[in-house]
């Protein structure tokens, strides 16, 4: 229960820092590819970009948050790199 309250103050009550550039980037390749009609690779993207800002810009937050338990982070890194396989299955099936 202590944990789940931790995680509600890292989704609620806290900040985290994104570099601009980081962000134009993101917001250029994000609407080249809703031009060029890319959702998959979007949506590709966005995981990647989600994990890199979540794992390696602020990993030492999560881990300050969860009290130091290592038990949060393996399990996001575990579901970020699920999410990555998953979505290169994805841009490999034809439709």
């Amino acid at each position: 229960m202590e944990t789940l309250r931790h995680f509600a103050v890292l989704i609620v009550g806290k900040q985290v820092s994104l570099s601009l550039a980081e962000f134009v980037c993101f917001v250029l390749f994000i609407s080249l590819c809703l031009l060029f009609q890319r959702h998959r690779l979007g949506l590709f993207i966005t995981y990647c970009f989600i994990i890199y800002w979540g794992f390696v810009m602020n990993g030492a937050y999560f881990v300050d948050i969860l009290n130091n338990t290592l038990l949060g982070l393996p399990i996001y890194v575990l579901l970020g790199i699920i999410m990555i396989v998953l979505g290169i299955f994805s841009l490999a099936r034809s439709e």
